[in-house]
């Protein structure tokens, strides 16, 4: 289900089957006694709850590049060994949370974990991923036409994320802090 509002997300709360909470404090409790990859699992959870539309595991793969500045090996087997109790991958690569409720529970501003997810901050963090992929020199076009087979050549070996990039930073932009002033101020350069 999806919350509009306050009201929403207090109703979803009270229809969290009982014992719901307390298998996902479990949950969160045995990722944060993991030795390696925290900072991986924040980003993944990061952006598979914030995402504007489910991402493939290629988008992720990228966007967690993008975000972290390295590259990741094997993240499915990565998911599927650490996230499996919150984030799956489907037959078809699809990354999505398990159940609507653990976008409930992440989200909830109460929840003491160091992979609750702050929505604003979040979504300026990934607005910010977005921006500067965007102003990268993957998305620079060519200084002039004798350079354009150049520059289809280097379009056509874009990342998997550009198309969701280009669609959604808007959305991303919108959804972050509004008295971020460099990042405003940056789209304006």
């Amino acid at each position: 289900r999806l919350a509009y509002s306050v009201a929403d997300v207090e109703n979803i709360l009270r229809d969290i089957p009982p014992g719901m909470d307390s298998l996902y404090e479990r949950a969160l409790e045995q990722l944060s006694k993991s030795a390696r990859g925290q900072h991986l699992i924040k980003a993944i959870l990061r952006w598979t709850v914030c995402a504007i539309r489910p991402l493939t595991l290629a988008e992720l793969d990228h966007a967690l590049q993008l975000d972290l500045r390295e590259n990741i090996l094997a993240l499915d087997n990565f998911i599927a060994s650490t996230c499996w109790q919150f984030v799956q991958v489907d037959k078809i690569g699809k990354v999505s949370l398990i159940h609507d409720t653990v976008r409930v529970f992440l989200l909830w501003k109460d929840l003491q974990s160091e992979f609750a997810v702050d929505l604003t901050e979040a979504h300026s963090r990934i607005a910010d991923v977005c921006l500067l992929y965007l102003t990268g020199s993957d998305m620079k076009p060519p200084r002039n036409q004798k350079l354009m087979h150049l520059y289809r050549l280097k379009v056509s070996k874009r990342g998997p994320l550009v198309n969701y990039i280009c669609e959604h930073f808007s959305q991303h932009l919108r959804r972050s802090h509004p008295e971020d002033t460099i990042r405003f101020g940056s789209l304006c350069d």
